[in-house]
């Protein structure tokens, strides 16, 4: 560590802001110049200037050499906004604990999981994560799964202020790639599970798994592994000198379950816990929601904490969005789901089938501007169990709907029973028209979100809401 970079430090511990956004820059900050791959901080080093940065960190040599005394090398400028953060949010060192989940589905379920366990147990839990930020009784939506570094260290700030003792964070593999979560400490990491999704950006899975994997080489000195996925094992075989505990179905996990049953009431079952026996009912539907309780429980039992279980999940009130079922006038079985991925949309459809010997209906689309190639797959994970299914819109951002529905199409064998319905209302509409009482019908993709983005507007359009006000008309 360089002898300046040990003075930001000081000054940042002292109150000196830093910022890595020149709009936001006031006269004495430390701007903190970032490189990327669309914006290069180092492009506006002269307009933080102007507006009165006092110092510029930067890993171009160049341009630190001819700011003379205002210029600070560092070698990894993201690395460094978190420590700088750090200091300055933290002056007094950091009392707010940091629970990491990772992975490519279940990291709410699972955060909310485990907010709710420790507040029952006497602990103030706050969540980062996909559905908003939760301080205390005050909530705001979130923009991305993982904010960005500064972000995130005002809300923990905000946090410990509050006497929160615990941070349920989701951590996303984009969040990790870049840096965005420097400088922090967790108490311990979780890893879900990792399956195809965001490789317009990683390339493949492998680098994907990487930037996951990130989560337990960097930042946490504990473990708790889904020991049936694949990659969860070699998670665990990579980190041979870590506490960890798995867990899953198998028999070699630490945890596990041995039996349960799932109803449209929720799941009732029998995990084995280490050395002890654990009767559980989960007010959620789904057997992989089995995996986002054991990851709970694996975390519970990693910070050595004691739960009466049946007593606890008994109350868990749900999560928004997920595989939540909508209570309407006509006793119709609706459920919307945020599953926009090719696995966690065949695990909720297989969830369904299991609970219902009638029809099921699919409505779903798929995301514009992201991995194109599971859209097929997506047509498919819907066509092994669902009965029919109706192709819409989702958030099509900046691509014409049409095109992403005809990268879908091919994902259906030749008999499958299916429509196309572009605008995401008729679709509900016309899925509505066809349920039956005895009938399941799955909204899926969007949960939890309340608009839809088109061509970089977000218009109001909550899946939850929009079923009511139809069937409040008909």
């Amino acid at each position: 560590m360089s002898k300046e970079y040990s003075f930001l430090l000081d000054l940042a511990k002292k109150g000196k802001r830093v910022v890595s956004d020149s709009r936001k820059v006031e006269p004495g900050d430390i701007f903190v110049a970032l490189p990327g791959t669309t914006v290069d901080g180092n492009e506006f080093v002269q307009d933080a200037l102007s507006k009165g940065a006092q110092y510029v960190l930067s890993a171009n040599q160049e341009i630190v050499s001819k700011l003379g005394e205002k210029g600070i090398f560092h070698p990894n400028p993201t690395q460094a906004l978190g420590e700088l953060a750090n200091s300055y949010y933290f002056p007094q060192g950091r009392k707010i604990k940091l629970i990491g989940i990772t992975g490519t589905n279940g990291k709410t379920t699972t955060s909310y999981l485990i907010a709710h366990v420790l507040e029952k147990i006497g602990f103030k839990a706050g969540i980062v994560g996909t559905i908003n930020i939760r301080i205390g009784n005050t909530s705001f939506p979130a923009s991305l799964t993982t904010p960005d570094c500064l972000s995130l260290y005002s809300y923990l700030s905000d946090m410990e202020k509050k006497g929160m003792d615990y941070a349920c964070i989701e951590v996303s593999s984009h969040a990790l790639d870049q840096d965005r979560v420097a400088g922090l400490e967790f108490e311990a990491g979780i890893f879900t599970n990792l399956t195809q999704d965001h490789l317009d950006y990683h390339k493949s899975m492998e680098e994907y798994f990487l930037a996951k994997k990130k989560m337990f080489t960097l930042y946490s000195s504990r473990a708790v592994v889904n020991g049936d996925s694949e990659w969860g094992k070699k998670i665990i075989d990579d980190l041979k000198n870590k506490d960890s505990i798995t867990y899953g179905f198998n028999d070699y996990n630490d945890i596990k379950v041995l039996d349960y049953i799932a109803n449209l009431k929720g799941i009732e079952g029998t995990v084995k816990l280490k050395d002890r026996i654990e009767k559980v009912f989960l007010p959620l539907l789904g057997k992989y929601n089995l995996y986002n309780l054991l990851a709970c429980m694996g975390l519970i039992e990693c910070l050595q904490l004691s739960v009466d279980w049946p007593e606890v999940l008994r109350s868990f009130p749900g999560v928004p969005g997920r595989v939540e079922k909508i209570v309407n006038k006509k006793n119709l079985n609706i459920v919307v789901d945020y599953a926009h991925t090719p696995d966690a949309l065949e695990n909720v459809c297989k969830t369904l089938r299991e609970l219902t010997d009638k029809k099921l209906i699919v409505v779903f689309g798929c995301g514009g501007n992201r991995d194109k190639s599971k859209r097929p797959l997506m047509a498919k994970a819907v066509s092994k169990f669902a009965d029919m299914a109706i192709v819409t819109s989702d958030n099509p951002r900046f691509e014409e709907p049409e095109k992403i529905i005809e990268d879908i199409l091919p994902g259906f064998s030749e008999n499958y029973s299916y429509e196309v319905e572009v605008d995401r209302k008729k679709a509900i509409k016309r899925a509505l028209e066809l349920l039956t009482p005895e009938d399941l019908l799955l909204i899926a993709g969007k949960g939890h979100e309340d608009y839809q983005e088109i061509k970089g507007i977000r218009y109001p359009f909550a899946d939850k809401k929009v079923v009511q006000e139809i069937l409040n008309e008909a």
